[in-house]
């Protein structure tokens, strides 16, 4: 069990577990969540109320214990306050930073194999994301949930054909046609044709551009 700088146990807290058999993507997710966690001061249980997702099974994420599919890592990631991206790691910020495929912090869902790579650089503070979204044949990713009000979508599918629903209003789309929606709200993906179904998605927050932080 570990003691925080004043001297005192974190509420709720469990330490002494040697993380489980995830990979390096989810380790780094695992030890994301139990830092931003603490370092807002959160039990356990208050991220629990904040995110939607059972106390039990965010301890079980942050010791290495469980896969979280990749609703409930949004859920965990609204909960903090952040961005997936960031859940994923982040760089130090430069005037120009190449992003090799082999370095992109990919997330895939243990459940449906849906892939979530990142495809810009992970900035503190940063207003706008590069993802790119895999969606394989037959498979269903979401509904996640909204992101804070502000968060705005652009999706262009670049293969495949791709359902998407933003509020319960579903959308076909095929290759080359594209989409904007305002992320407040909850949507999913699925894939409706064969073979894998891929897009990217520009993920941009119109108040911290407004601030010029990007």
């Amino acid at each position: 069990m570990s003691i925080d700088d004043t001297g005192s146990v974190p509420e709720d807290d469990e330490d002494g577990v040697a993380p489980g058999e995830a990979g390096q993507i989810e380790s780094r997710v695992s030890r994301r969540i139990r830092e931003l966690r603490r370092d807002r001061g959160m039990t356990l249980q208050t991220l629990a109320e904040k995110a939607g997702v059972s106390k039990s099974m965010i301890s079980k994420v942050e010791r290495g214990e469980a896969s979280p599919s990749a609703a409930t890592v949004a859920r965990l990631a609204a909960g903090l306050g952040v961005t997936i991206s960031s859940l994923l790691g982040e760089h130090d910020r430069h005037d120009v930073l190449v992003l090799r495929r082999a370095d992109q912090a990919a997330f895939v869902d243990p459940e449906t194999g849906f892939e979530r790579r990142s495809m810009s650089p992970i900035f503190p503070s940063r207003g706008l994301d590069l993802v790119q979204v895999t969606v394989p044949q037959g498979a269903t990713a979401g509904p996640f949930v909204g992101h804070r009000y502000g968060v705005e979508e652009y999706l262009v599918v670049v293969e495949g054909r791709l359902g998407v629903t933003v509020g319960g209003i579903n959308h076909v789309l095929q290759r080359g046609d594209a989409i904007f929606y305002q992320a407040h709200v909850a949507h999913q993906y699925a894939n409706l044709g064969e073979g894998p179904a891929v897009a990217l998605v520009v993920i941009g927050d119109i108040r911290d551009l407004r601030d010029g932080r990007d």
